[in-house]
């Protein structure tokens, strides 16, 4: 199946490298995963949004056999409705702006690990931080179209 991560330039190195990628110890979450897992999405879209400035610098596209994903989902800011981004978001967090922000759950394939053995490595695409939500092309030419709020819904 073919998916999408963000990633920073280190985890892509040991991935290259074929080195385990394992999940580190996180707090407890709200969605599907009650252990930590590490977490991809159907589309680069998804994988965008979830991106972070300082963290993730690339959007690697991969291959993992079906039988070793188990699918879930994860809560996410809806980012149509309140007509912002995650920027926006943590910007409004940090001027003390506390709200509820509006959520929707978008679908979520996670690995308890991988490597080049068990997710195959197709492409990578860097992130533009300048110009945050705009993100180079694959490396093969293919452009990421980037949607205003996160796409792959489930839809309640």
């Amino acid at each position: 199946m073919i998916l999408y991560r963000a990633m920073s330039w280190l985890e892509l190195s040991k991935y290259l490298s074929d080195i385990t990628i394992r999940p580190a110890p996180s707090l407890p979450s709200k969605n599907t995963w009650k252990r930590n897992v590490l977490c991809f999405f159907g589309t680069a879209n998804n994988a965008v949004h979830w991106a972070a400035p300082g963290t993730h610098d690339v959007i690697v596209k991969v291959d993992i056999p079906e039988h070793r994903l188990r699918k879930g989902w994860g809560i996410y800011p809806d980012l149509v409705a309140q007509r912002t981004s995650i920027q926006g978001m943590l910007t409004a967090i940090l001027a003390g702006e506390e709200k509820q922000w509006p959520c929707v759950k978008v679908k979520e394939y996670a690995v308890t690990y991988y490597e080049k053995a068990s997710a195959f490595f197709l492409d990578y695409a860097e992130i533009d931080w300048r110009n945050p939500y705009k993100v180079n092309a694959f490396k093969n030419g293919k452009k990421i179209k980037v949607l205003p709020g996160y796409d792959d819904l489930i839809k309640e």
